[in-house]
């Protein structure tokens, strides 16, 4: 079953109801649903990542990252995208309700034109995974997986911190293997333009045969993932996780971890990736927050 998180939130904020995030009776799609497994033109989306409230102060309080998502979602609505993604690592402390409350008031300010869709990071879900961290971000935040199509293409969320370490919620990570090779199955029967992999954990950093790491989706589980990518034609995989920029590929495929919106662990300063979708290809640009382009032009 599909189920498009989109920006849900931010229309129930401004209802003051709560509600789950995975109610989309807020969606917008003005070009309807033919349009969206139909391709038409060239166009683009906005991947954020890690924005991690509360990281700058280790939870005293969240200043530094309000003023640079505000920052980020203010060039989203300028840019207009196709939709904006976030993968992950939406707040620093899981459960966290005030970081929480804080992330889904700026991103309340993005033009509800515009689709919102959040990924679940380790930091919103706990290292570990449980039963009732997962229930707290799909309350919260939304579905922790999903996919859905816009301009003939489709695009799949997953939640890899369950993939990372599933030993306390192995029944939800069995589900989520399920629903995605499903998923996929069912979507190749439409033979989408692109298909295109959200993820918090990049599947790996160096080569697809390298050890364990903190930092990427573990080697049993990257096998099964990169076989579903060759069977699929995956064309690119959007990740986080590393607060730092790493362009990696595997064969035809492209893997981006991307700088964070929040707090830079490496060079790369807080930033956003603009993707450019065309029929033959997917084309990616770093920006720092300062450095983010007038206008989207395509070839």
């Amino acid at each position: 079953m599909r189920s498009t998180n989109t920006f849900a939130n931010r229309c129930l904020l401004a209802l003051l109801v709560l509600i789950p995030a995975f109610s989309v009776g807020c969606a917008h799609n003005p070009a309807g649903a033919e349009a969206a497994t139909t391709w038409k033109s060239p166009f683009f989306f906005i991947t954020m990542t890690d924005p991690q409230l509360g990281f700058f102060t280790e939870n005293a309080d969240t200043a530094k990252e309000t003023e640079l998502l505000e920052k980020a979602i203010a060039h989203a609505n300028r840019l207009k995208p196709a939709f904006v993604v976030m993968t992950g690592d939406l707040i620093h402390k899981p459960g966290d309700d005030a970081q929480r409350r804080e992330f889904l008031r700026i991103t309340a300010t993005l033009d509800r034109t515009i689709p919102l869709h959040l990924l679940a990071g380790n930091h919103d879900l706990g290292n570990v995974p449980t039963r009732p961290s997962i229930d707290y971000y799909r309350q919260h935040f939304g579905p922790d997986h999903y996919s859905f199509d816009i301009g003939g293409c489709h695009f799949v969320a997953l939640n890899t911190t369950l993939m990372h370490s599933p030993g306390k919620a192995m029944q939800q990570e069995a589900e989520q293997w399920t629903w995605l090779t499903t998923d996929l199955e069912q979507s190749a029967t439409k033979h989408p333009t692109q298909t295109i992999l959200f993820q918090h954990h990049p599947t790996f950093l160096k080569n697809a045969d390298e050890p364990n790491d903190y930092h990427t989706v573990p080697a049993p589980r990257r096998a099964e993932l990169l076989q579903l990518c060759r069977q699929y034609n995956i064309a690119a995989v959007f990740a986080g996780h590393l607060h730092r920029c790493n362009a990696v590929s595997y064969r035809k495929m492209q893997v981006f971890a991307a700088g964070p919106v929040g707090k830079p662990l490496g060079k790369d300063p807080s930033g956003l990736t603009i993707v450019k979708v065309y029929p033959d290809r997917v084309d990616y640009e770093y920006h720092s927050l300062d450095a983010v382009p007038a206008s989207v032009t395509f070839d």
